[in-house]
Parts: C-alpha cells; structure tokens; sequence
C-alpha cells in the first residue's frame, strides 16, 4: 500500500513538472505558432499517459487489496487533477495558436521552423557519416598520392637500368 502511495505522489509531482517545463519552453515571445501548438499537443498527450497510469494502478490497487477506500479515491482524485491543469492548458495553447494571429506576426514561419529542425536533424545523422566518408576519402588520397610517386619514380629510371 505504501508502495501505491508513494507512486501517486510521484506520478503527480512529475506530471507537475514536465507541464511546467513545457511552458517553460514557451515563455519567449517570439515563439513561433507551430511550437506553440504543438506544446498545447504535448501537454494533452501527457494528460493521458498519467490519466492512464493513473487510472491502472487504481484498478490494481482495487483488485490487488480489498480495503484501499481512502487511498482508492486519491488515485480517482489525481486522475482527475491530472487532466484539468495539463489538458486544459494545453487545450487553451492551442486555441490560442489558432485564434490569436496579431501574437505571432514577428515570429517565424512554420515552413522555417520545420525546415532549420529538418536540417539540424539530418545534420545530427550524416555527422558521424561523413567522419567515416572523410576518413576514407583521407585513405584513398594517401593511396593514390603514393601511387602517383610510385609512377613517378618508376618514370624517371632510365630504361634499361635495374
């Protein structure tokens, strides 16, 4: 029992922390709309995932121990709080990504947003590529340079000489 207790606190405290932290990310003013909607996306997401945790661990709880009144309706009570601070902000971020466009005249567009973050990513994955490709490409010029000096010398022997 004390085990359910201690996982309600810490599935509230973190669900806590997380919205704030989303809005945390949001704070500046030049946040583009996209951002700002998806945030609103992502802290309804996560109104569920707790709502669902939340929400199993009550039936566990329910099925597992037979006397669990009080602490059955604390899991009831923070599967409804859950909701109501991190889906109902998220829903109000949203409809103001939608309704408010005097707010983001100044930031970037979506298509710029999407574009810097596409390439920062493909910048992320073909990094350690091209280390490996620069490091053959470095091997095969060393090659061909010795190669090349190979041929050079070979060139400047006399014909019938050994």
């Amino acid at each position: 029992m004390e085990l359910f207790a201690t996982s309600l606190f810490w599935i509230v405290v973190v669900s806590i922390l997380i919205s704030i932290g989303i809005l945390w990310s949001i704070k500046d003013p030049g946040v583009p709309r996209f951002v700002v909607f998806l945030s609103g996306a992502l802290l309804i997401s996560l109104a569920s995932i707790f709502l669902g945790i939340t929400e199993g661990l009550a039936l566990l709880l329910a099925n597992k121990y037979e006397e669990t009144g009080e602490l059955y309706r604390e899991f009831k009570i923070a599967s409804l709080i859950i909701p109501f601070y991190s889906a109902a902000i998220g829903a109000n971020l949203i409809s103001h990504a939608v309704t408010q466009h005097d707010a983001y005249l100044n930031s970037p567009s979506t298509g710029y947003v999407v574009r810097e973050s596409m390439l920062t990513i493909i910048k992320a994955f073909t990094y350690p590529i091209s280390i490996l490709f620069r490091q053959y490409i470095e091997d095969v010029v060393r090659d061909h340079k010795a190669y090349l000096k190979q041929l050079d010398e070979h060139s400047k022997r006399k014909p019938w000489s050994k």
